[in-house]
């Protein structure tokens, strides 16, 4: 469980790829879960009550809010990223959804009868988070680089810091040092 560090300072030049570092954490943390031992289990599942909401959150308060106000016209492209943004949505909810009903099973079963009992439910969970991934890596933040303007992925970055309790702060990172 050595991936599932402290997160780390949200400052960086691109905001958008610290989110989807974000993402991958929680898919690694998850596939902890389809391990035969117990050991890491009680971690994965702190890990992942700690920061899915955080993640959730970000994508529900920072990253949607944004790219639907990209959503102007009726052309191909983005009538494309409208559906995205359903799905996106919609993938949030479930996940969540699926957490809620997995992890009091995940908790309260002992070792042995995790695997036979839960099994197909956490891959059916990891399969959920290894698709979201997917889509914020092949669809989600391409649209996020193509349409963000500078202040805009200044405003994402803030987002992000506020939500974790970090610092931002641009010209830190843009102003050359003597």
């Amino acid at each position: 469980m050595a991936q599932m560090q402290q997160a780390k300072d949200v400052g960086s030049v691109d905001p958008i790829a610290g989110l989807l570092e974000f993402a991958r954490e929680l898919e690694r943390a998850c596939a902890c879960l389809q391990g035969e031992a117990k050991t890491g289990w009680s971690e994965a599942i702190a890990f992942i009550d700690a920061r899915a909401p955080l993640y959730l959150r970000d994508l529900e308060q920072a990253v949607l809010p944004l790219l639907k106000k990209h959503v102007r016209d009726d052309s191909e492209d983005e009538a494309a990223l409208a559906q995205t943004l359903m799905r996106l949505t919609d993938e949030l909810a479930e996940i969540e959804a699926r957490w809620r009903a997995l992890r009091p099973a995940l908790v309260g079963t002992r070792a042995a009868a995790r695997h036979t009992r839960l099994a197909e439910p956490i891959a059916e969970y990891v399969e959920l988070w290894e698709a979201h991934v997917a889509m914020m890596e092949n669809e989600v933040i391409p649209a996020l680089h193509a349409r963000l303007d500078p202040n805009e992925m200044d405003s994402v970055a803030h987002a992000l810091a506020l939500h974790r309790g970090v610092g931002w702060n641009v010209q830190e990172e843009d102003t050359p040092r003597p």
